[in-house]
């Protein structure tokens, strides 16, 4: 997506290259290592005086992290979800949850298992009911729910 923060420097013969390259903030963090696995041997492949490169995969750019640093981390925000949701499901039912950390905000992935039995128009109301109830989490931003069953 993004390639900042390209550092390179000497050391005898040999060229040492750090490099911050921004993925989708999507991706998976196996993805990610992946496409720094990738960017690495290129370099090292392509450049015959490149040595060593550090890859740092960042899910935005560095200059905007400062955003997140005050933000909880998973303990407390999934302890403020559940409380906020107890009345609305069981907690059980909760199979992931996904946080991520983007321009000051925490994003929520939440899959759901839901009984067979379970409507459509069911699953879109208890969507938006878990939405609603963690409306006030000044820190929370978009929220976006999965089912499966």
């Amino acid at each position: 997506k993004d390639l900042h923060m390209l550092r390179t420097r000497r050391m005898g013969n040999d060229a040492l290259v750090d490099v911050h390259v921004q993925v989708d903030p999507r991706l998976s963090v196996s993805e990610g290592h992946q496409i720094g696995e990738y960017v690495r041997t290129k370099l090292v492949q392509t450049i015959d005086e490149v040595s060593d490169v550090t890859v740092h995969i960042d899910s935005e750019d560095d200059a905007d992290s400062y955003l997140c640093a005050g933000l909880p981390l998973r303990q407390t925000v999934t302890a403020a979800l559940n409380q906020h949701w107890q009345s609305l499901l069981n907690p059980a039912q909760i199979r992931q949850i996904n946080l991520h950390y983007l321009s000051g905000r925490i994003h929520v992935d939440l899959l759901l298992e839901l009984s067979q039995d379970t409507d459509l128009q069911k699953a879109r109301q208890l969507a938006q009911d878990l939405k609603n109830a963690v409306g006030d989490i000044a820190y929370l931003g978009r929220i976006t729910i999965y089912f499966t069953l």
